[in-house]
């Protein structure tokens, strides 16, 4: 017997919501901006199937908390937003509007932000620019495929307006993103 009463808050609130988010065909601009995305994605195919081998065979997430990585670190256990792609790339997403810096939690090691050659100590926040199209990421030093994660930044260059500084070419409020849509 269908139960109506569950039915209509499970169809108000269920599934994809792309009216909610901005989305990657939202202008040309976020389109180029993703597109660059899936070309550092596909660049960094050693290390995902690298990742994935290990999630195979031990069963450890691919995308996981950074207690998991690391367990003595009590910090690590309170950090909410952020997470660990693997043993050696940190992500920390933007999910708010507006904004255009992060603070992160580094835990213990040494990391490098993975758009310029900044070094960081762990067990600290740090604070970092994240403009849209370079999201805050770290990785660490002692990684076997540091080498390839150092070559990001300049294979993959944020594509800029032509302004001095290197200002995005996706310039405004990320809340207002989804209501201009090129023809």
């Amino acid at each position: 017997m269908h139960n109506a009463s569950l039915s209509l808050p499970f169809l108000i609130f269920s599934g994809n919501q792309p009216q909610a988010n901005v989305q990657f065909y939202t202008n040309t601009d976020i389109e180029k901006q993703f597109g660059r995305l899936s070309q550092i994605f596909v660049f960094i195919s050693n290390y995902t199937k690298a990742v994935v081998r290990e999630n195979a065979h031990y069963g450890v997430p691919a995308q996981r908390p950074l207690f998991m990585e690391f367990p003595d670190d009590v910090l690590s256990w309170s950090v909410v937003y952020q997470y660990m792609f693997g043993p050696d790339l940190l992500a920390a997403p933007v999910i708010q509007p507006n904004v255009t810096t992060m603070h992160v939690y580094l835990p213990p090691g040494s990391w490098r932000f993975i758009w310029d050659t900044v070094d960081y100590l762990g067990n600290q926040f740090v604070t970092v620019p994240a403009p849209i199209g370079k999201p805050p990421a770290f990785y660490r030093k002692s990684s076997p495929f540091a080498d390839m994660f150092s070559q990001i930044q300049t294979k993959f260059p944020l594509q800029t307006d032509g302004v001095a500084g290197g200002v995005p070419i996706v310039i405004g409020r990320r809340d207002n993103l989804s209501t201009h849509v090129e023809p």
